[in-house]
């Protein structure tokens, strides 16, 4: 009687009274992933996306938080610069789309670069300048509190290296406008079929 219940019992659980959970696939539209192939247009939607995603945040520095813990010991997470995420993020879009560019698109973005390396190369000159004025006692107080400023290289303590970053993600949200833009003139948006 026992087995007869347990037999009762496990075919039940095995065939589902109500079958509105099973779905259908229609075999012609059915891809193993074994056989799918590269796609640029999902490979270019896919750092859209990425770029999409990084714009939707707060653009902030990032900073450190330091905690102790029960022992005394000091632990430092890096919480990260969104702003340098977003960047990241539309620089590997251009890497992507750059084998779509068309000439508006080369000279766009073209542009943004060079007018990006004018303005690093003006703000490094004048945080130069800044670092030459300052008497050998102002210096070593600046050091103590800044560490060293080196010619080629903004000191991220200081003005010079937020305006910068500041103007970066300014012109990177508008090269990422153009690779939207892009997009739309190399009709890759796809449109759904509909049926009556």
């Amino acid at each position: 009687m026992a087995t007869k219940n347990n037999q009762q019992s496990a075919s039940e659980t095995m065939v589902p009274d109500d079958y509105s959970d099973i779905q259908v696939l229609d075999p012609e539209n059915y891809q193993s992933d074994k056989f799918q192939v590269f796609n640029h247009q999902v490979l270019v939607m896919t750092v859209m996306q990425k770029c999409i995603e990084a714009n939707c945040h707060e653009m902030r520095q990032g900073w450190y938080n330091e905690k102790q813990d029960n022992h005394g010991n000091l632990t430092r997470t890096y919480i990260e610069d969104t702003r340098q995420k977003f960047i990241n993020c539309i620089k590997a879009a251009v890497r992507v789309m750059r084998c779509d560019f068309d000439k508006e698109a080369n000279d766009v973005v073209d542009s943004y670069v060079e007018q990006l390396s004018e303005m690093k190369d003006r703000l490094l000159s004048s945080q130069k300048k800044w670092w030459d004025s300052l008497t050998p006692k102002l210096k070593q107080i600046a050091m103590q509190r800044y560490g060293e400023v080196i010619p080629e290289f903004f000191n991220e303590k200081l003005a010079w290296w937020q305006m910068f970053v500041e103007y970066e993600t300014e012109c990177y949200g508008l090269i990422f406008e153009e690779l939207g833009e892009l997009t739309r003139r190399l009709d890759n948006y796809q449109i759904a079929d509909f049926e009556a």
